[in-house]
């Protein structure tokens, strides 16, 4: 006997979509899912979905495991759409064979009731003295089985569900051909971290290392020996700032700010008094600008801000 069935098409999209079928197996095991289904056919979805996972497919989604295996997909999808029906009606023969072109087809009410109307505007069935209705009996249960298909139609239509005809025992769902729209959202980017400050490693902090201890020995073996450095802004100086940028991996932005500062403290006119220093002052501001330009440069200083205050 011919059956028209509405369903939640929208739904089943969504379940195609995000679910895989270890999700979808574990929701029918846990009877969250499959309600509707009889034994034979709970069993069989769940036979269907514990052959997809052995095949490595139980982490993918539905729509992936549709596409590579379709033979079991239809039925995995049938299944899907029976639990998702909401209503059910069982057609007159007559009333079958009109909607019979329908046949296969996903519809929407509406096309289902403007081939009705198409239908009982046809001769044979507008009067209810000739065939196939005979006498006043079977045109009295085909228009109470119209009236209750309108009704069938018009609930469907209000909830916004889909109607699809199918003949025989077995329920039989088309087959969705809009697979490829169905793709899952692309995933949310990880929002970035904040930059923390990592100490140098391998042949950078060996580097680094090296070039502190020279600039280190600069100033201190003389001061063993019992002299002055005679100028510990230059070489010495140089080498301890080179060092430091080698080791926190500093940019372009941060070797001109180096350089920078150290030519303010090298100028032939630098002097520790609050006159002759406003020559280097430009200088300096210009050096402190590259420096905080310098990312490296600012996680290091909310490093040691960071430590200084609050012990972490």
């Amino acid at each position: 006997m011919p059956t028209l069935v509405a369903y939640d098409e929208l739904c089943a999209a969504e379940l195609v979509r995000f679910w895989t079928p270890q999700q979808l197996r574990e929701a029918l095991e846990q009877e969250h899912f499959g309600s509707v289904l009889d034994a034979a056919e709970a069993d069989e979805l769940a036979r269907l979905l514990h052959e997809w996972m052995q095949r490595a497919m139980g982490q993918v989604t539905l729509r992936d495991a549709l596409l590579v295996d379709p033979r079991r997909g239809e039925r995995v999808y049938s299944l899907i759409c029976t639990t998702l029906t909401v209503e059910h009606c069982p057609l007159l023969p007559e009333v079958g064979e009109a909607l019979k072109p329908l046949n296969g087809k996903v519809l929407s009410p509406g096309e289902v009731r403007e081939a009705l109307e198409q239908w009982r505007k046809q001769p044979a069935t507008r009067d209810p003295n000739d065939r196939p209705y005979g006498h006043s009996h079977h045109h009295h249960t085909l228009t109470t089985h119209l009236a209750a298909l309108y009704a069938v139609l018009q609930r469907a239509e209000a909830r916004g569900l889909s109607v699809v005809q199918y003949e025989g025992e077995q329920a039989s769902y088309p087959f969705p051909a809009n697979l490829d729209a169905l793709l899952p959202p692309m995933p949310v980017p990880y929002a970035e971290s904040e930059p923390r400050f990592e100490p140098p490693t391998g042949w950078r902090r060996i580097l680094a290392i090296i070039l502190v201890l020279l600039g280190v020995a600069l100033l201190g073996v003389p001061l063993l020996m019992g002299q002055v450095p005679a100028q510990t802004a230059g070489l010495p100086l140089g080498l301890l700032t080179l060092g430091l940028l080698v080791g926190i991996h500093a940019g372009w932005a941060g070797y001109c700010g180096g350089v920078c500062i150290w030519l303010v403290a090298n100028l032939p006119s630098f002097h520790y008094d609050r006159f002759t220093l406003w020559p280097a002052v430009p200088l300096m501001l210009v050096g402190l600008t590259f420096l905080w330009l310098d990312r490296n440069v600012r996680i290091l200083v909310r490093w040691i801000w960071q430590r200084r205050w609050y012990g972490r």
